[in-house]
């Protein structure tokens, strides 16, 4: 996650939410997190597919209801998605790349805690 160029990437799943992720992507950057919006045409399991073959840590769904609530969807490489307030997600990933944290890196089993070969 704290070597990763791009840290997080944001997806929308509709265009008119432009202005929330942006909000999104400026509260990642002013925390000093590297972070991107993809605002291409295409559907969201191409963006998130796209993100996840580029190995972006953290991917962030924004649709209404994230819009609405001030919060986001987190899905990190294990798979994993997560609802979460905006504050509280910034909060999060600051804190991984402080600690060099390697949770939800996706290298480790979820059952044993051993690595993937």
């Amino acid at each position: 996650m704290w070597l990763a160029p791009e840290q997080v990437r944001v997806i929308l799943i509709v265009d008119e939410l432009t202005d929330y992720a942006r909000e999104v992507r400026d509260a990642l950057l002013d925390a000093d997190i590297r972070a991107d919006i993809d605002t291409g045409d295409g559907r969201l399991n191409a963006k998130v597919r796209t993100a996840v073959t580029r190995k972006i840590p953290l991917i962030v769904v924004v649709g209404r209801r994230e819009a609405e609530e001030r919060s986001v969807t987190v899905c990190d490489r294990s798979g994993k998605e997560t609802p979460m307030p905006l504050d509280a997600f910034v909060a999060h990933v600051t804190d991984l790349v402080r600690t060099k944290s390697l949770d939800g890196a996706g290298h480790l089993r979820p059952e044993t805690g051993t690595a993937t070969v």
